[in-house]
């Protein structure tokens, strides 16, 4: 943790996230020694989508296959054109076991606050009180080989 004026540097993470990842959840605990004013969250995440159409139409067909439907090359062209597939990672965050809510948005560029003055959408006003954060990122859908996750949290006294 580093301190810089009324700033507290509690977590830098940096995680590569692939798709056997699909599905999965990771969690990190951050200490927290005194009751803070506020949290601040920094997300970046890249690339936000994968553009490859080979791959695209390979995860299409994997898709259709998965869910039961199979196609004829002669009804390939009945599926829609897919120009974009999203990776999609969401974060949420519980203060000592309570929940202070949940980022289920596209957007690979966040900033989030939590204070007892305001939230950012999906999150609850609250006190920061000491003890734990626990911070978890939630891989939804990785559709590239890499979607690399910048993750920053502050604490402001």
């Amino acid at each position: 943790m580093i301190k810089k004026g009324n700033a507290m540097n509690l977590l830098h993470k940096t995680i590569t996230f692939q798709p056997p990842m699909n599905k999965t959840t990771l969690s990190f605990r951050i200490d927290i020694p005194q009751d803070l004013h506020s949290l601040l969250i920094h997300i970046h995440y890249s690339p936000k989508y994968l553009m490859d159409q080979k791959e695209i139409q390979h995860l299409t067909m994997e898709g259709i296959q998965h869910w039961g439907y199979y196609l004829s090359e002669g009804n390939l062209s009945s599926i829609p054109k897919c120009d974009q597939i999203a990776n999609l990672i969401t974060l949420s965050l519980n203060n000592n076991d309570a929940f202070l809510g949940f980022a289920h948005r596209h957007d690979p560029d966040m900033d989030l606050i939590i204070s007892e003055d305001k939230a950012s959408p999906g999150f609850h006003r609250s006190c920061i009180h000491a003890g734990n954060i626990d911070v978890f990122l939630h891989a939804n859908y990785i559709a590239s080989r890499e979607v690399t996750y910048d993750l920053d949290v502050e604490g402001i006294l």
